[in-house]
């Protein structure tokens, strides 16, 4: 019976904004390793939950108590396969533990190192947890960025394991983030995305490609709007591709592109959709087709 094992995680979650110290040492206890080790994956997911809250809220005042207990745990604990998930989790706890760190502190960059690590768990909710604690974390590694960038590009692209590329995906929205809209030009990541997009030979640069622009279009919003009309064409064309893996990446690309659209977005894109249903090859005009159905993701003033 897991249910009420979730009942606690949420119940943590809830009452860790009255802990006092005590309490948030208790539960950091609890947490590492017994509730973040739970067999049941929902439960796992909500104990991260709880635990991340926690560290959130009372990570600043506890710091000089957790962050030993975080760095024992990750050196005891067994090499174990079973370990994998909860290790990645303790990462996660420091990841969001280092956002309390001055920036020049020395333990910061080993630990974003662990936190892009821990980007190949094929595990969403680990994934989605380690892009969310980057962004605060890039001012202490601007200078190894491109590198790490390129590191990220690199997986996302060329690796056969699709959790992995997954994972690059997530990580590189999360550094791109935490760098500034302007980076995206700076480190010719388009360029590299736009290129892999239009790659004929290789399925897997065609999906890499459309696993980042979905994960650079949810986690930079309307910010990431002047590069969707570029790519749009690209997109169009992924629709009908020969790789089945292409088409499914490209109809979650099409949601997450149409979910964060503004008003202004809709206007820019819809032409070009239009102007798409014209077009000779039959492979465009499902695509836009898809596009404008995909709209239905749009906030409905969007759509007026």
């Amino acid at each position: 019976h897991w249910e009420p094992r979730v009942g606690i995680a949420f119940a943590l979650y809830k009452i860790s904004k009255f802990f006092n110290d005590f309490m948030v040492t208790q539960a950091v206890s609890f947490f590492v390793p017994k509730g973040l080790g739970d067999r049941n994956e929902r439960v796992n997911k909500e104990m991260l939950n709880a635990a991340i809250e926690t560290i959130n809220l009372h990570g600043k005042e506890s710091i000089n108590d957790l962050l030993p207990v975080f760095e024992k745990f990750l050196d005891t604990a067994p090499k174990d396969k079973s370990y994998d998930n909860l290790r990645q989790s303790v990462v996660i706890l420091m990841g969001s533990m280092a956002q309390h760190l001055d920036k020049e502190n020395p333990k910061v960059r080993p630990i974003i190192a662990k936190l892009i690590n821990a980007l190949g768990t094929p595990s969403q909710s680990v994934q989605e947890a380690v892009a969310r604690c980057l962004p605060p974390l890039v001012p202490s590694i601007k200078d190894d960025a491109p590198d790490i960038v390129n590191r990220l590009l690199n997986t996302l692209l060329e690796t056969n394991n699709f959790g992995e590329r997954k994972g690059a995906a997530y990580g590189l929205a999360g550094i791109i983030k935490g760098l500034g809209i302007l980076s995206l030009k700076q480190l010719d990541v388009m360029t590299r995305l736009t290129e892999a997009l239009q790659d004929k030979k290789a399925a897997k640069h065609r999906e890499g490609a459309l696993l980042a622009l979905s994960q650079l279009c949810l986690t930079l919003g309307r910010l990431f709007e002047p590069y969707i009309v570029h790519v749009l064409p690209h997109l169009l064309l992924c629709f009908g591709d020969s790789s089945q893996y292409v088409r499914e990446a490209s109809d979650d690309c099409a949601k997450a592109v149409m979910s964060k659209l503004s008003a202004h977005g809709v206007k820019l894109v819809l032409p070009s959709l239009l102007a798409a249903l014209e077009d000779d090859s039959w492979r465009t005009k499902a695509g836009s087709i898809e596009l404008l159905g995909a709209m239905a993701f749009c906030a409905p003033k969007q759509l007026s």
